[in-house]
């Protein structure tokens, strides 16, 4: 696990474990199925249409800012909002 994380703290500022002299990381084990298991429970999250028809019910200024930081979700800009 420590050799897990130590391969993505390095590949988070550009860097390859495999440079190193370390051992080999094994993805396999209880992290990463808790890891898939997270991302699955996530993916499974029931999501009421009632949720996803409001956006008809937003004012031009709401839908202008919701239109923005959903632009910058899809396309990975990184911004930060204040309202």
């Amino acid at each position: 696990m420590v050799l897990r994380d130590i391969r993505d703290l390095l590949h988070s500022i550009g860097k390859d474990i495999t440079k190193y002299s370390l051992p080999e990381v094994i993805d396999i084990g209880e992290r990463c199925n808790d890891v898939m298991t997270e991302i699955i429970e996530e993916l499974n999250v029931p999501v009421d249409q009632d949720h996803l028809d409001i956006y008809t019910s937003l004012n031009d200024e709401q839908r202008a800012g919701f239109d923005e930081i959903i632009d910058h979700v899809t396309n990975k800009k990184s911004q930060v909002f204040f309202y």
